[in-house]
């Protein structure tokens, strides 16, 4: 008799359905731990990484407005709309500085922040430092009439510092962007290896069933030998076979 068929079918049977159960488990077990990793990337892209990346972009849609408005200040004819030029200046500059507190907040926060990261921020802010005094001389110069050094800080200086002040700012948020690129990269490997593993479980689930199936099939090797000695060598059925016997 065959090690298989010293079980009853039950006993088979319940080992048979035991693998596919304990397959269940594994998968089960490894489709949670893919599912809390693919949740942690995505959290790192839209809590993290594109939030730092908002508050640069409003960095940059305040540099951006500002270097427009103080050269509207060199160039308008009349005090109400120079004044209305240094009105937005500062309500841009009151964006700027809400926006860095927030910046500021996080990358102290567990959060934290790479060394490039901290790099870029701190070559921001000495650009800031170095282009807001020129942008406060300006308008000082232009508020007493004298307009052509007003305009020639601006040309000379002000200007260069607003081309380096948006590049600092593009490089940070180039870098957010390369980050994200990065986890989605991650988060697509993580999918596909659970593709393969998930179709791999259900390979390994179908062919656990046949055998369950193969092995819980009695094979009854005793009425096989009964039929066979009921039938006589010549062909013929015994005496105990006849009819209406």
């Amino acid at each position: 008799m065959k090690p298989a068929m010293r079980f009853g079918i039950g006993m088979r049977l319940g080992i048979g359905f035991g693998f596919l159960v304990l397959l269940m488990l594994l998968l089960t077990q490894q489709s949670v731990s893919k599912v809390n990793e693919i949740n942690t990337d995505l959290s790192k892209i839209n809590d993290v990484n594109s939030v730092k990346q908002r508050f640069a972009i409003n960095f940059r849609g305040s540099v951006h407005d500002r270097a427009i408005a103080i050269r509207d200040v060199t160039i308008v004819e009349t005090p109400g709309e120079r004044q209305a030029a240094v009105v937005l200046i500062a309500k841009l500059a009151e964006s700027y500085a809400a926006n860095e507190e927030k910046m500021k907040e996080m990358i102290a926060s567990p959060v934290g922040a790479s060394d490039q990261e901290k790099t870029i921020l701190v070559e921001i802010a000495d650009i800031q430092a170095k282009t807001k005094p020129l942008v406060v001389e300006i308008i000082a110069l232009e508020g007493k009439g004298d307009k052509a050094t007003a305009k020639k800080i601006l040309l000379e200086q002000a200007r260069l510092q607003f081309v380096s002040w948006l590049g600092a700012i593009n490089k940070f948020i180039d870098y957010q962007e390369a980050l994200n690129k990065s986890v989605g990269g991650d988060i697509r490997g993580v999918v596909s290896g659970f593709q393969t593993m998930a179709l791999g479980s259900l390979a390994g689930a179908v062919v656990l069933a046949v055998i369950a199936a193969f092995v819980a099939t009695p094979v009854d090797h005793a009425s096989d030998g009964q039929v066979a000695g009921c039938v006589a060598p010549d062909g013929g059925r015994q005496a105990g076979w006849r009819s209406g016997a």
